[in-house]
């Protein structure tokens, strides 16, 4: 990529210009990478599953974490929808309550909201997929994860 400073020519490397040193804001500082990928990173072991479902703080922990990085891949995407699916098969068992007040990722903690995200979530991810199969599988998942109406 070239620079688009005004009289220079020079090549962009890590977001800044070889040639005039200036700065280019459409390419991502590698910091910003580096810390984007930290935080999924440690939002990701706060899901990881185990023994006993993440409790309410870790899964608030993960959220707060996941709400610094807007999602642009499809690990992150994968991720917010691993939060919002967690925390929908919680109150599927009745681990956590519904409650209005609490969010996370911004959506209410109450099944009906947490479905509707998760499926957004996931067709977004859907969007990122490597493959077919893989994209219909997050298609199929998402219209499983739908929420439920009568008509």
């Amino acid at each position: 990529m070239e620079c688009k400073e005004p009289g220079c020519n020079g090549k962009i490397e890590d977001g800044v210009c070889q040639s005039c040193g200036a700065a280019q804001k459409d390419e991502p500082p590698a910091e910003n990478v580096v810390s984007r990928q930290a935080i999924i990173g440690l939002a990701r072991t706060l899901l990881e599953p185990t023994e006993v479902a993440p409790a309410r703080e870790d899964l608030l922990e993960a959220s707060r974490r996941l709400k610094t990085v807007v999602p642009y891949n499809y690990d992150a995407w994968r991720l917010h929808a691993d939060l919002l699916l967690n925390a929908i098969q919680q109150l599927e068992t009745r681990q956590l309550l519904p409650d209005a007040n609490f969010t996370l990722l911004a959506i209410p903690l109450r099944e009906d909201d947490l479905r509707d995200a998760a499926e957004a979530a996931l067709r977004q991810c859907a969007r990122f997929a490597g493959s077919a199969e893989k994209r219909t599988a997050l298609v199929d998942e998402a219209n499983h994860i739908r929420r439920l109406t009568w008509f």
